[in-house]
């Protein structure tokens, strides 16, 4: 699971909570840890404990807080490396075999959805994202529809409706993996319209 500052935040902003408790093999970026910081948030890994989100990256697989590693400071690196990296292979063997129990179970992981048939991601995943912000962007557009209805602006309602296509055809094309071909938008090419767009007051 990789966990953003944006899912973070909104999710701080309605529980103000100072612990966070993530599943197994979660990744925390790089702006999401600087988040974290800032509001004084404790993380923990599912099994794992408190992580220390104080190194350069964060994962459940090798930043865990190793307290018997701090009381067994004395050993050599070498041997601190080679539990480390035990450590690291145990956690993601139980997590990968976790995850393959639920499925073969027909159990889906809570923190997993299906992306196509036969294929379970991360709910965070870059495609889920994406579907989403075009959903999104589709209901926008209805409600700019809306407005202009109100104001007799048919033109515009038509000339929307066409971008409102244009986005099922991209929701389409995504998950049935075709590539995506268009010849114009509100009657314009791709080339005329990346001209107005650079040029708004010549238009």
């Amino acid at each position: 699971m990789i966990v953003t500052e944006y899912e973070l935040r909104a999710n701080w902003h309605k529980t103000k909570d100072k612990l966070i408790i993530l599943p197994p093999g979660s990744v925390i970026t790089p702006s999401a840890r600087d988040f974290i910081r800032s509001k004084g948030i404790d993380v923990q890994i599912e099994g794992n404990g408190l992580q220390d989100i104080h190194k350069k990256t964060f994962s459940s697989a090798n930043q865990s807080i190793d307290r018997s590693n701090r009381l067994q400071s004395f050993q050599e690196p070498n041997v601190l490396r080679e539990t480390q990296t035990q450590n690291q292979t145990q956690t993601r063997t139980q997590a990968i075999a976790q995850a393959q129990t639920s499925i073969s179970s027909g159990v889906k992981p809570e923190h997993m959805t299906h992306l196509r048939t036969g294929a379970l991601v991360a709910k965070t995943h870059p495609v889920i994202a994406y579907r989403g912000q075009l959903d999104l962007f589709q209901c926008e557009l209805v409600e700019a529809q809306g407005f202009f209805l109100q104001a007799g602006e048919e033109e515009l309602i038509l000339k929307l409706e066409e971008i409102s296509v244009l986005c099922r055809e991209l929701m389409v094309s995504e998950v049935k993996q075709v590539p995506f071909q268009w010849a114009t938008l509100i009657g314009l090419t791709p080339e005329e319209l990346r001209e107005r767009s650079h040029h708004p007051k010549k238009y």
